[in-house]
């Protein structure tokens, strides 16, 4: 593997209420002095504050029944008309005083502010639908890689617990791929984050970027459980998927471009089936949380990061959240630049004024602002309604402990 970028400190994130929210931009203050931020959000009702005791008032089964409850009955009260709008609502959340004190009084204010596509009942819905079609988990790729790559791409790697058809089928390959053709961009695999599939995390970012581009030609992963399984299986997902799109794909390099827990998953593969390091060239990973994540405590039932010092005061140096990370046109212009040279991508090789002059990623609308704040609310709800919710981490795989 060539190189290595990761993207998440130059753009706000959820942690803990020990960082002060950063300083509204002129003009999102200009949005607040005309009354359209508090219009936005001034009408969170009853239930948002039922949500925000949630945090503090018991735990266990009865508080996710609430929680959900509670997120079942809001409805937008706003829509933002903009993107910069549309950021500075989100924005004025987390700049609130008393802030948001778990994640799903956060996402009641998202869904009552206009920020997501979808209501909390359309979400639960959805995922108690089949998957399909671009979310399907069962894809039928029948293309045979050769030489094979399982059980094992050789003897070094771990084993994998899960059949190859189970793993295989994860992968969904849209109709425009073009299998490492000649002239064809690098494969690039989208690795979801906790709570979501490849698609659900990506549509409003980087499959609607890269598809038909001459950066990267796209394919992702919707792992079964929403990534809410043990990491170390969801892991043997991004593992296979490595090693199959190589080998139906003329045997090009690919790159992997993660959000989230997604990075972790890939981390495991790359130190578990070392077969794969060899088939990579960069991995891009957009909000990683190697070393833990307070929003842990956000989950069980928070404030921004203030903006670098890379596009400081400009609108891609703005407030953005945990997933907010995708549409960001730094995040972009930074992940472009590590996918074009070797090593790492570097600002000082970007076109600044450009770069920072822009909200979201130019290609990118309102809507697939929407779309991608929409997978915060598909998690919140995921969460809330996974059966096998547990209070200890699981044990670690025996190939980890002896190696």
């Amino acid at each position: 593997m060539k190189s290595f970028v990761l993207i998440s400190a130059f753009s706000g994130t959820l942690v803990q209420h020990t960082i002060a929210a950063p300083t509204p931009t002129q003009h999102e203050a200009e949005l607040g002095e005309r009354g359209v931020v508090g219009g936005l959000l001034g009408v969170v009702g009853t239930a948002i504050s039922n949500l925000n005791n949630l945090g503090s008032s018991g735990t266990g089964t009865a508080n996710y029944n609430s929680a959900l409850s509670y997120l079942k009955t809001i409805t937008p009260t706003a829509t933002p008309t903009s993107p910069q709008q549309a950021l500075a609502a989100l924005s004025s959340i987390y700049e609130a005083s008393p802030t948001p004190n778990n994640l799903y009084a956060a996402i009641g204010e998202y869904v009552a502010g206009g920020l997501t596509t979808t209501n909390l009942t359309s979400a639960l819905s959805a995922l108690e639908a089949n998957p399909s079609g671009p979310n399907s988990e069962t894809n039928t790729n029948p293309r045979n890689p050769s030489p094979p790559i399982y059980p094992k791409a050789n003897s070094t790697d771990a084993p994998y617990d899960l059949p190859e058809a189970r793993l295989r089928a994860a992968i969904h390959i849209p109709s425009t791929y073009q299998y490492g053709s000649p002239g064809a961009p690098q494969p690039i695999i989208l690795v979801p984050g906790t709570g979501n599939t490849g698609y659900l995390t990506f549509r409003g970012s980087y499959i609607p970027l890269l598809t038909g581009s001459t950066i990267g030609d796209p394919v992702w992963l919707n792992i079964p459980g929403y990534l809410l399984n043990d990491a170390q299986t969801n892991a043997e997902y991004v593992a296979y998927a490595i090693g199959y799109i190589s080998a139906i794909s003329a045997h090009r390099q690919v790159a992997v471009l993660g959000w989230s827990q997604g990075n972790i998953d890939a981390q495991w593969a790359f130190k578990y089936w070392p077969s794969t390091r060899g088939k990579v060239t960069d991995h891009v990973a957009f909000s990683p949380d190697y070393h833990g994540t307070v929003l842990a405590n956000f989950l069980a039932l928070g404030e921004p990061q203030p903006p670098s010092s890379i596009c400081a005061g400009l609108p891609a140096g703005s407030f953005y959240t945990h997933e907010g990370t995708l549409y960001n046109a730094l995040g972009y212009a930074l992940a472009v630049d590590a996918l074009s040279h070797a090593g790492p991508g570097e600002a000082s090789r970007l076109d600044l004024a450009s770069v920072c002059a822009s909200y979201l990623t130019p290609g990118l609308d309102l809507n697939d602002f929407l779309l991608t704040e929409d997978s915060i609310a598909i998690a919140a709800v995921a969460i809330l309604v996974y059966p096998d919710k547990v209070v200890a981490e699981p044990a670690i795989k025996s190939y980890a402990v002896s190696s």
